[in-house]
């Protein structure tokens, strides 16, 4: 967070997901979990765990993304109709 707010503090209103990449790596799920629920735990963010290599979580990123986008757009749009 302090990176993003040296590059532009504007940054920190925006959603911000954790993904963790390289998950294929390392076949302790368990591991892996607690990685997961500790980064939540501080953080308050969402945390999706991924490969790029095998594709796993891939989809469900995509799809949240694909949210958050659309989440923000009607914000927008509904801001541009008050003015």
């Amino acid at each position: 967070r302090n990176e993003l707010k040296q590059h532009n503090p504007a940054l920190l209103d925006k959603k911000q997901v954790i993904v963790l990449n390289k998950i294929d790596l390392d076949s302790d799920t368990d591991k892996i979990r607690a990685v997961e629920k500790g980064l939540r735990g501080i953080s308050n963010l969402q945390v999706y765990s991924i490969s790029a290599v095998t594709g796993k979580g891939i989809k469900e990123l995509i799809w949240l993304l694909a949210d958050l986008v659309s989440e923000e757009k009607a914000k927008r749009a509904n801001e541009n109709k008050g003015l």
